[in-house]
C-alpha cells in the first residue's frame, strides 16, 4: 500500500515538474533567452515524454541566428542584420531586443540613404559675378544705363551659373533678397544671367530643380 501511494506521489511530482519545465520554457522563449528555453524544453520532453524537438529547434534557430546578427550589427552590415532580426522576429514576436535591433537597422538604413541621396545632388556655382556692363548682355536683354541705375541707387550685376562639370546652367532661377525688395531672373542657354539690383549689400540666391540651392553675399562693390 505504501509502495502505491509513493508510486502516486512520484508521479505527480513528476507531471508537476514537467510542467514547471515547460512553463519556464515558454517564458525563456518570449522573453528571448533562447539557451534557458532549449534547456527547459529539453528536461520537459525527459519528464513528460512529449516531443518537443520543434520547439527546441526553433529555441536553437533563434539563438544562432540571434549571434550571426549581432556579429554582422557589429560590422556596419545593416542590410544582412537587419534580416536575421527579421528571421527571429517571425519565429518570436515577442523578442524585444531583436526588435529594437530591427529598428536601429531600419534608421541607420533610413539615414544613410537619405545621406547618399542628398550628397549625390549636384551644385550650381555662380562664376564671374561683376558690375561691368558687356557688349552684349545675357538673355538677349538691353540692360539700363549703368549711370541711370547709380542714380536709383541700383546697378547691374552679370554672371554664369555652372554645374560641377563647368557646363552652364539653362534656366536656373537668380533672385537677390535686399533689405526693401526681392528681385529675380533666370539663366539663358549659355548659364548666364544679368540682374538690377540694389548698390547696398545684397543676398543673391541660385536654385534649379535637381541642384543644391547655393546663397552667396554680393557686396557693395560687386564681389560674391
Amino acid at each position: 500500500m505504501k509502495n502505491a501511494f509513493l508510486t502516486i506521489f512520484l508521479f505527480c511530482c513528476s507531471i508537476a515538474n514537467g510542467q514547471n519545465y515547460l512553463q519556464d520554457a515558454d517564458d525563456c522563449f518570449d522573453k528571448g533567452d533562447y539557451e534557458c528555453a532549449k534547456r527547459n524544453y529539453t528536461l520537459f520532453q525527459t519528464y513528460d515524454g512529449r516531443d518537443m524537438s520543434g520547439q527546441i529547434q526553433k529555441a536553437d534557430e533563434c539563438y544562432k541566428t540571434l549571434i550571426v546578427a549581432d556579429d554582422y550589427f557589429k560590422n556596419k552590415k545593416y542590410e544582412e542584420a537587419k534580416s536575421r532580426y527579421k528571421f527571429v522576429l517571425d519565429k518570436n514576436p515577442k523578442d524585444l531586443y531583436a526588435k529594437k535591433q530591427y529598428t536601429l537597422c531600419e534608421e541607420i538604413i533610413s539615414s544613410s540613404i537619405s545621406n547618399d541621396t542628398t550628397s549625390s545632388i549636384p551644385s550650381v556655382n555662380v562664376t564671374h559675378v561683376t558690375d561691368t556692363i558687356r557688349d552684349i548682355p545675357p538673355s538677349g536683354n538691353k540692360p539700363l544705363q549703368q549711370s541711370e541705375n547709380i542714380l536709383k541707387g541700383n546697378r547691374n550685376i552679370y554672371g554664369v551659373v555652372l554645374d560641377d562639370y563647368n557646363a552652364p546652367i539653362l534656366g536656373a532661377v537668380i533672385e537677390v533678397r535686399s533689405t526693401s525688395s526681392i528681385n529675380g531672373t533666370v539663366t539663358d542657354i549659355d548659364g548666364q544671367f544679368r540682374l538690377t539690383v540694389p548698390t547696398n549689400d545684397s543676398k543673391l540666391q541660385v536654385r534649379c530643380v535637381g541642384y543644391k540651392t547655393q546663397s552667396l553675399s554680393i557686396d557693395s562693390s560687386g564681389n560674391v
